[in-house]
């Protein structure tokens, strides 16, 4: 199995492809098609924010709170406070050390899955897609490259 085919969400969150499309295709037509309004169907249309004129064809209430700088959500374990539910989920994975993502070579845990793709491409395949751009030397990671960058600046100011 290619690391293309291999589901990298938790084992509780997989759900069976065709399953989950026709379950989709059911829940989601109406939704995508039409929006009802008083028992009326009418042709989905995009809501434009009149504070910054963004235009949403959904998540417009959401968008709403980003104004309003209100956070209904907040966190037990530290309060911190939240205008969306997954963003609340998110953080709750740092009080629970939830690290439901684990690398297939090593076991490596990690709490999201972008951090579980970066860690097999470039620990596990050696891919370097980072470079200095004064010495171009290659680095797996950002900072690295950075720090270089840094390091060849003073040098050469240093020799100036």
């Amino acid at each position: 199995m290619s690391e293309m085919d291999f589901d990298w969400r938790p084992a509780d969150q997989r759900t069976p492809k065709r399953a989950a499309l026709k379950k989709d295709s059911k829940r989601g037509r109406a939704a995508r098609n039409s929006v009802t309004n008083g028992g009326k169907k009418r042709d989905a249309k995009q809501a434009r924010c009149s504070i910054c004129g963004k235009s949403y064809k959904k998540n417009y209430k959401t968008h709403l709170s980003v104004h309003t700088a209100e956070k209904p959500l907040s966190c037990s374990f530290c309060n911190k406070r939240f205008r969306q539910k997954y963003n609340l989920k998110e953080h709750m994975k740092i009080h629970t050390d939830e690290k439901p993502f684990s690398c297939p070579d090593c076991g490596v845990r990690f709490r999201h899955q972008h951090n579980l793709c970066r860690h097999i491409s470039t620990v596990h395949k050696g891919q370097k897609p980072y470079s200095c751009p004064m010495c171009e030397k290659a680095f797996s990671q950002k900072r690295r490259s950075r720090i270089s960058c840094l390091e060849e600046t003073t040098v050469i100011e240093s020799k100036g």
